[in-house]
C-alpha cells in the first residue's frame, strides 16, 4: 500500500465520504495522483462509489467511502491465569468496529495453538492484519512469524507503550507497569517505533519492599530510565505512564531528571496507567489503525 492510498483510507475513515478533489485537498497532493490511487483502491474493492453529485457548474463528481467489509483485523489478547492461558479474539472491520468475539483457554500457547480460533472467528473473511497482545510468558516472536506466514498479513506484537503511543511528532511514550519490564515507543516522521522491553532495569515486582509513603527507589529508577531515553532518542517531549503515584512522586521524578540532564530535559507529562477496560479500548483502536499508521 502506497503512502497516498494509506492517506486516502485514513481520511475516509474519519470523514466518512469524500470526492476526489476533497481528497486531493486533504492530502495536499495533485488530483492526478489522487485519481490513480482512488482507481486502484476501487479496483481492489477497498472503496465504494456512492454516486455523483453536482460540482458547482462543472461535471458532476463521484463520492467515495470505505468498503468496510473488504478486509478485517484480528485482535488477540492473551493473559496467564494460574496454570492456563485465557485468550480473547476479536474481528474488526475496516472502520475499527467489532464484528465477532470469541474466547478460548489453553494449557500452553505455541505457534499452532491459535489457528483453530482464528479460522473460526475470521469466517473466511480477508484478514488485513493481526495484533497479538501478550500478557504472559509466551513465545510471541515465534507465534507472530507463524501467523504472518500462514495468513499472509501484517502481524504486530505491540507493547503497552506502543498501544498508548502519543501521535505527536517527537514524543516518547514510556510505560512503567507494575511487575513488568518498562516499555517505550517513539513517534517520529509519522511513524511509531517500538523500543522493546527495557529489562536492563528491574521491574517493579523485583524492587525491595519499602514503606508505602517512601518511593525513593522507584523515583530514582524512573528518573534514570528517562535520562537514558533522552540521551538515546532525544525526544521533544515525554509521556510517562506510571502506577497510581501521587503528585509528589511525579514532581520528584521531574526534578531528578532536570538535575541529571542539567536543565536540558524535555517536557514530561505524567499520567496513570489505564485500567483494564481503558486498555482494551486502546488496544482495539490500535488494531484497527495498524495498516494505516504503522
Amino acid at each position: 500500500m502506497t503512502a497516498t492510498e494509506a492517506s486516502i483510507l485514513r481520511i475516509l475513515r474519519t470523514a466518512g465520504e469524500a470526492t476526489r478533489p476533497q481528497l486531493a485537498q486533504a492530502c495536499g497532493i495533485s488530483l492526478v495522483s489522487i485519481n490513480k490511487a482512488v482507481a486502484k483502491l476501487c479496483t481492489a474493492g477497498e472503496l465504494q462509489e456512492l454516486g455523483a453529485i453536482p460540482s458547482g457548474g462543472g461535471r458532476p463528481v463521484q463520492v467515495y467511502r470505505l468498503n468496510k467489509e473488504h478486509s478485517h483485523h484480528i485482535l488477540i489478547k492473551t493473559e496467564r491465569e494460574g496454570n492456563t492461558y485465557r485468550c480473547e479474539l476479536e474481528r474488526l472491520n475496516l472502520m475499527g468496529e467489532p464484528e465477532a468475539f470469541q474466547k478460548a483457554r489453553y494449557g500452553y500457547i505455541d505457534a499452532e495453538s491459535l489457528d483453530t480460533s482464528i479460522t473460526a472467528i475470521a469466517a473466511a473473511q480477508n484478514i488485513r492484519s493481526i495484533s497479538l497482545l501478550s500478557g504472559g510468558n509466551i513465545p510471541a516472536a515465534a507465534i507472530a512469524a507463524h501467523l504472518k506466514s500462514k495468513y499472509n498479513c501484517r502481524v504486530h506484537t505491540p507493547s503497552q507503550a506502543g498501544i498508548l503511543a502519543a501521535r505527536k511528532e517527537g514524543t516518547a511514550t514510556l510505560c512503567l507497569p507494575p511487575g513488568q519490564p518498562a516499555t517505550c515507543a517513539h513517534y517520529r516522521y509519522g511513524k511509531v517505533t517500538e523500543c522493546g522491553d527495557l529489562s536492563l532495569l528491574p521491574p517493579g515486582a523485583c524492587w525491595p519492599p519499602t514503606q508505602a509513603e517512601d518511593r525513593s527507589l522507584q523515583v530514582e529508577i524512573s528518573a534514570r530510565l528517562i535520562q537514558m531515553i533522552c540521551c538515546i532518542l532525544q525526544p521533544q517531549r515525554i509521556v510517562l505512564y506510571t502506577p497510581a503515584w501521587d503528585t509528589r512522586q511525579w514532581e520528584r521524578i521531574r526534578y531528578n531528571v532536570v538535575t541529571k540532564l542539567k536543565g536540558n530535559a524535555p517536557p514530561i507529562q505524567f499520567t496513570e496507567i489505564p485500567n483494564r477496560a481503558a486498555m482494551e479500548h486502546a488496544a482495539r483502536a490500535f488494531a484497527s489503525k495498524v495498516p494505516l499508521t504503522y
